[in-house]
């Protein structure tokens, strides 16, 4: 038996919480049909989520007004990325997609308060004394420990981060580490924490590699692991600038249509000869 720990680190923010395919399709509609009847939305953070959802859903819903609020003078402040990315790239591409952005504000409460018109209005406060209202409030500010306790300690870092190897497994050095896989934001590893790199590890890595010591426990066959690479500053500043370019331009990539980000134009297709690969295929050693 093989144990994979999948964790998203962070609280639910305004996102599904349904257990079953049938009412997570009732429940997002639900929430998809709030924000088109919207005349404001106000997302409170800016960070890596905050950004990727006002920006979604401007992209979606072009004629309700988004505004993006977050307590620090520039946006993406806890993810240690250079100012090139997280100040001037995302805050840029922000306004241009028609994001009102408010740096310095840090929400002191949101409360109900009466609408003519019915729907369900919001008076949110700052603690600089601003106030906006918003028919929906979505919070994108969590900085949660992971529930990683039942871990042994020599795994976890002192923030709860789960240390691994490049391939998910726990540390050669920890008892039984090839029957125990970790991977989603729990992880003590590089790169910003989003869900497509959680994804990521969890499908191709996780997944794969238990199917294949599966394998090798049935029919004794010679897994071959997949392992995540690191992700290097350089790395980080480029998937940034092209992921949030992405947020706002719909690409074809079969036509080979480029991205223009920060007056740089970037083909498609030779962004990944561009950036190393982020997972590769390796034998596995015994």
């Amino acid at each position: 038996m093989r144990l994979c720990v999948a964790e998203q680190s962070s609280v639910w923010l305004w996102g599904p919480q349904s257990l079953t395919y049938k009412n997570y399709l009732v429940e997002t509609e639900k929430h998809i049909q709030e924000v088109a009847r919207a005349q404001g939305v106000l997302v409170v953070g800016g960070g890596a989520v905050g950004i990727e959802m006002a920006a979604e859903l401007k992209l979606t819903n072009p004629h309700v007004k988004v505004t993006l609020a977050h307590s620090r003078d520039k946006l993406l402040s806890s993810e240690g990325l250079s100012d090139e990315c997280s100040r001037d790239v995302s805050l840029e591409l922000l306004k241009d997609s028609g994001v009102e952005v408010l740096l310095n504000h840090r929400l002191e409460s949101h409360t109900p308060i009466e609408s003519a018109d019915g729907m369900k209005r919001y008076r949110a406060k700052f603690t600089n004394d601003a106030t906006i209202d918003a028919n929906v409030v979505i919070e994108g500010v969590s900085q949660s420990v992971p529930a990683t306790e039942f871990l042994p300690a020599e795994a976890r870092d002192g923030d709860g981060r789960v240390k691994i190897q490049p391939n998910l497994m726990l540390p050669a050095d920890i008892p039984n580490a090839e029957f125990h896989y970790c991977a989603g934001d729990a992880t003590k590893w590089s790169g910003i924490k989003r869900c497509g790199g959680a994804m990521r590890a969890g499908h191709l890595v996780a997944a794969m590699n238990i199917h294949q010591h599966v394998l090798q426990s049935l029919i004794g066959h010679s897994p071959k692991l997949l392992r995540l690479a690191h992700m290097e500053r350089t790395q980080e500043r480029m998937l940034c600038r092209s992921s949030l370019a992405q947020i706002f331009i719909w690409l074809d990539v079969g036509n080979g249509w480029g991205l223009k980000c920060a007056d740089i134009t970037i083909n498609i297709r030779n962004l990944w000869n561009m950036v190393p690969p982020l997972i590769d295929t390796v034998a596995h050693e015994p």
